[in-house]
């Protein structure tokens, strides 16, 4: 009969007992800490369109975001066009995640030769694999009749906090004499339908908000970043000035800042805006300066500071059209512009990023360089730890997916 016999451990067995023991501990710990953002999903879609998530999510997915390693990088040929001496600048617009996860793009469709405008249309594409590849045009707004020399341009989704959309664009004579106002539409169904048109800058002139400008902030507003002409010009953009329209009761009505953004002689153009922590706004304009220019509002955009050139942040000397916003993952700002070009072309295409509420910003990273092209107008959302970015080049409107990982990277 085999008999077990049970001795004192040695101190080799001790040894191994404490080892165990440590690695069981931390293991412990790593669940109480990471378990819940490991296991929570998405909240799906957010006030904005984007997929958001709950401050903590947010906060331990900004620690997992740098372990995932998503440097994810695609670029797809959505609208394929003739090849132009400059890019589709007049044609780009925006992107919304639909509540069924699907992404709807809008932009202008030209026709062709491009600048004539004459029956040219706001088209919207669907996505069911997040960005990867988009269906047939279909018309979301007709051309303006009678056709002729004006047009609707730059479209805007804004998803409310009451789970409604509009959806804003320009109405522009695209020339001589001109006058540009804005209009939007709501849907209550997710995009299905809309409602009636609705003037969003009423005004004498030429005033107007770019594509993927509208934000609704913290406390429910909506802002709409808009640009106007201080000084009378019978061309280009000098005597220009910004300000916003905002609204308080979900865009039923609106209310022009009481002040505006004046740096003249230096433009202050098609304005982006974005709420800071400090729930103050910060608003950043493009100029023919080769250089961001900034101003802030403490009071939800009814006032605004002067307006500073941020030297750091160059330009093209053909100007650039910006986009900034908060990335979900991270709490950091993520600005989009194009930093060069000769020949009149806005090259290359780049991002920043700013860990400290738009002091400064780092990182500069080329998402698309090539010197002979031309690149702008750029929509951003976010999916998870994903960014989609639509903006034109001289041969139609793209769309690339660039995983958040990408943008921290060292050129």
């Amino acid at each position: 009969m085999r008999m077990r016999v049970c001795s004192h451990p040695t101190p080799s067995d001790r040894q191994f007992l404490l080892r165990r023991l440590c690695v069981v501990a931390c293991a412990a710990a790593v669940l109480i800490v990471f378990g819940p953002a490991l296991c929570r999903s998405d909240d799906g879609p957010s006030a904005d369109g984007s997929s958001s998530k709950s401050d903590s999510a947010a906060k331990s997915g900004s620690k997992l975001a740098a372990k995932s390693g998503n440097e994810l990088f695609e670029e797809f040929h959505v609208a394929k066009w003739p090849r132009l001496s400059h890019g589709y600048r007049t044609c780009m617009g925006d992107m919304i995640r639909l509540k069924d996860g699907r992404f709807l793009l809008s932009y202008t469709r030209d026709v062709f030769p491009y600048g004539q405008y004459n029956g040219a249309a706001i088209v919207g594409r669907y996505s069911s694999d997040e960005g990867k590849s988009w269906g047939e045009e279909f018309v979301m707004i007709p051309a303006p009749v009678p056709h002729g020399k004006h047009i609707y341009c730059h479209p805007s989704f804004l998803r409310l906090k009451n789970g409604d959309v509009l959806f804003a664009y320009i109405y522009t004579s695209a020339g001589a004499p001109w006058y540009v106002h804005n209009y939007f539409h709501r849907s209550t169904d997710d995009t299905k339908t809309w409602g009636d048109k609705f003037i969003l800058t009423p005004s004498t002139g030429m005033t107007a908000v770019h594509n993927d400008k509208l934000i609704q902030t913290s406390s429910g507003r909506i802002i709409a970043p808009a640009f106007f002409n201080l000084v009378p010009h019978p061309g280009g953009h000098s005597g220009e000035v910004s300000c916003v329209y905002y609204s308080d009761d979900n865009g039923f009505t609106w209310k022009k800042s009481k002040n505006y953004v004046n740096a003249l002689p230096i433009e202050a153009q098609e304005p982006a805006v974005v709420e800071l922590k400090d729930k103050r706004l910060m608003m950043l304009c493009r100029t023919y300066n080769k250089c961001v220019l900034r101003s802030y509002s403490s009071d939800g955009g009814v006032t605004w500071g002067p307006g500073k050139l941020v030297r750091e942040l160059k330009l093209s000397p053909n100007s650039s059209a910006l986009n900034v916003k908060r990335i979900p993952s991270t709490g950091d700002l993520l600005l989009l512009r194009s930093s060069g070009g000769v020949s009149g072309k806005r090259t290359p295409f780049v991002s920043a990023i700013s860990r400290d509420d738009g002091v400064t910003w780092e990182k500069d990273r080329v998402i698309a360089g090539d010197p002979d092209e031309d690149y702008g107008y750029p929509s951003l959302r976010f999916l998870g730890d994903t960014a989609l970015i639509s903006y034109h080049r001289r041969d139609g409107i793209y769309v690339a997916r660039i995983g958040v990982d990408w943008f921290y990277k060292q050129e």
